[in-house]
């Protein structure tokens, strides 16, 4: 039985790894006080594993002080990191270490899921893209701002252009609602493109899954069918360790 942990940019995300099922499935925030001291208690409460694994896009310091955890309650913690062929997967990038570790174990989740061919969205902090060819072969992918980050960019450079408010739409008659409909429209245009683009490629249309905080708000704009996938990370870590971790 083994411990898994998706450490994003605002929240950690853990389940327990039990006979190939994830088990125990929580999140917590770590921005602010108290991290440490909430997931101590959260370990103290789960059934005592043999092995962890962290995928982590965070800070290195975050990530030292969720493995000392592990290690204090006597469960040895490892980092996943990203290589070129693992479990069938086929990486595209020549340094497959600049690949994150998310976006890695959620390529690992996808080609478990089936053969596809795959498009896979997360809408965190950032949004990814990337497509998965039924052979296990990774095309590639892109990275972008979300909506609020894109607000929030523009905000700074024109102050009077609020980063908040307002109702997204396609033609806008005030600025806040144009201004929500711009940066919504930024991002659906990105995954239907890339969407149309991956089926000239593939020869077919691939399977759409969406994860990550903005997945479901996303997803309900989208003029594409598709899957809400919450916890691809943490499928890809139950994928990880179930071949050996590397």
């Amino acid at each position: 039985m083994s411990w898994l942990f998706d450490l994003g940019n605002s929240r950690l995300k853990w389940a327990r790894l039990a006979n190939g099922r994830l088990l125990d499935q929580g999140a917590l925030a770590h921005q602010g006080g108290g991290f440490d001291l909430a997931l101590d208690q959260v370990l103290a409460a789960l059934p005592r594993a043999q092995d962890a694994y962290l995928s982590s896009v965070a800070t290195a310091d975050l990530a030292a002080r969720v493995r000392a955890l592990c290690a204090r309650h006597g469960v040895p913690c490892r980092d996943v990191r990203p290589s070129a062929a693992f479990a069938g997967v086929h990486v595209a990038y020549p340094q497959p270490e600049q690949l994150g570790a998310d976006r890695f174990l959620a390529l690992l989740a996808a080609h478990a899921r089936g053969p596809g061919p795959w498009l896979i969205v997360s809408l965190g902090t950032a949004v990814t893209v990337d497509a998965l060819g039924q052979d296990g072969r990774h095309l590639g992918g892109v990275i972008a701002p979300t909506p609020t980050l894109m607000r929030a960019a523009l905000a700074a450079r024109v102050p009077h252009l609020v980063e908040d408010g307002g109702e997204a739409m396609v033609f806008a008659s005030n600025t806040r609602d144009a201004l929500a409909g711009g940066a919504l429209g930024a991002t659906l245009g990105l995954i239907e493109r890339c969407h149309a683009k991956a089926a000239v490629v593939f020869g077919c249309a691939p399977a759409l899954l969406l994860g990550g905080g903005g997945a479901a708000d996303i997803g309900s704009e989208l003029d594409l069918d598709y899957q809400l996938a919450p916890d691809l990370v943490l499928e890809g870590l139950a994928v990880w360790a179930k071949h050996g971790s590397g």
